[in-house]
């Protein structure tokens, strides 16, 4: 049995109090793999290369560590005069990081955010593949970026449990893309991701040929998102 733990950090938007809190929930649920997405490289706050999951692991201590830069904050928000601000995806393990892939997405017309993939190779009992996505936030976009990266990983041969902040809120898109080759985290136990707008759109795919043990959301007080926590049977089916 494999344990995931997915959270959107929520850039440093009063990081230093969560900080302990997210700390604690992951020892708590003590999963086997971690995902994050808006993990800010911030050198208004941190020193270089010394990011959110890098802080955060300083007390997790897990051994093997991912990382993707998706944006340049200020290149986007058009603050080029700040101090340097990026933001990515991270990918935390027990087990060793054996490959790992960073694909960038298409930044579609009328979009100022840019996106990618983070795809890596876990070598434990079985191999494990993850695939952590943070899409755009434009309702198109973001079912554009879906698309694409199912599209990336069929053609490549990739079978991934993928992982993240979709940013779409209408499950049928990702019923109508995904529900043929994949378990949909919500179909388990649907839960709000993002409280303050009562929507959800963080999920967990998992390819049929695994299945979910459990998958539930929690923590209110970690970030704008709850957490995802999923345990999943890596045997074929």
């Amino acid at each position: 049995m494999t344990k995931i733990f997915d959270l959107n950090l929520w850039n440093y938007n009063n990081f230093e109090e969560r900080k302990p809190r997210i700390i604690e929930a992951i020892k708590q649920y003590n999963p086997d793999i971690i995902a994050f997405q808006e993990v800010r490289d911030d050198l208004r706050f941190n020193s270089r290369g010394y990011n959110q999951a890098r802080q955060l692991n300083t007390k997790l201590s897990y051994k093997y560590f991912a990382f993707m830069k998706t944006m340049d904050v200020n290149k986007v928000n058009n603050r080029l005069q700040n101090p340097d601000c990026i933001e990515g995806l991270a990918v935390l393990s027990k087990y060793p990081i054996t490959k790992v892939i960073r694909k960038k997405l298409v930044q579609h017309d009328n979009d100022r955010h840019t996106r990618g993939i983070l795809y890596v190779n876990i070598k434990a009992k079985n191999d494990i593949e993850v695939c952590v996505v943070h899409f755009s936030p434009n309702r198109l976009f973001s079912k554009l970026h879906l698309e694409e990266t199912l599209k990336y990983l069929k053609k490549n041969q990739l079978s991934p449990i993928i992982i993240g902040d979709f940013n779409i809120d209408d499950q049928r898109i990702i019923a109508g893309l995904a529900a043929k080759d994949y378990r949909i985290s919500t179909k388990v136990c649907a839960c709000i991701t993002l409280p303050e707008t009562m929507r959800t759109i963080d999920f967990i795919l998992l390819p049929k040929k695994y299945k979910y043990k459990s998958f539930y959301c929690t923590g209110t007080d970690l970030s704008d998102h709850r957490a995802l926590v999923a345990e999943v049977s890596l045997r074929p089916v």
